[in-house]
């Protein structure tokens, strides 16, 4: 079966590459503006949230910038390896496509890894617009029935006080930080 793989067969990931490519491109160019519009928002009003944005930021285009070397790096070992089936060199032709799989592999896992992040991000921003319409549902309706809302839905106590914890727990978070304000 092995011997099976003919010189097409690393050519395969070509199109494969340019367009997981194209899509890791678009991701760090949609990264690098919101990493700007949210730099520009924090330097006029420092806020705590957009701080923990701009932290999960930073980490998804550090994994951006792995997934598109993984990506081109798996390029290059599908090109090394046609080269290996013109110079009749089959098993190295084979080795180095099965490296250029299990990279381009890698390169979607931590494309996976990237958008639970994004997702995060969201629920920190999410978490952030809840607070606000709490604080106006605690203005309309008065102390009485908001902390009986707050106390049946909320968590209480926080044990740690971490950009992990805001990610998991934004809700629990968001109360907290209202007790820093």
């Amino acid at each position: 079966m092995i011997d099976t793989i003919e010189i097409t067969t690393p050519a395969l990931l070509f199109s494969t590459v340019s367009l997981v490519m194209l899509a890791y491109t678009n991701r760090f160019l949609a990264l690098a503006k919101l990493i700007r519009d949210l730099h520009d928002k924090y330097m006029q009003k420092p806020e705590r949230i957009v701080k923990l944005q701009i932290h999960l930021l930073h980490r998804r285009v550090e994994l951006v910038k792995r997934m598109q070397f993984l990506c081109v790096s798996a390029l290059l070992l599908s090109v090394l390896s046609m080269l290996s089936f013109v110079w009749n060199y089959s098993f190295a032709a084979i080795v180095l496509f099965v490296v250029a799989l299990l990279l381009l592999c890698l390169s979607l896992a931590y494309s996976v890894w990237e958008i639970s992040l994004s997702t995060k991000a969201l629920n920190i921003s999410l978490a952030d617009m809840r607070h606000e319409l709490d604080k106006s549902q605690w203005i309309k309706t008065g102390f009485r029935k908001s902390y009986k809302r707050i106390t049946n839905y909320s968590w209480h106590g926080i044990r740690n006080v971490s950009p992990k914890n805001i990610l998991l727990r934004p809700r629990k978070s968001m109360d907290f930080l209202q007790k820093l304000e």
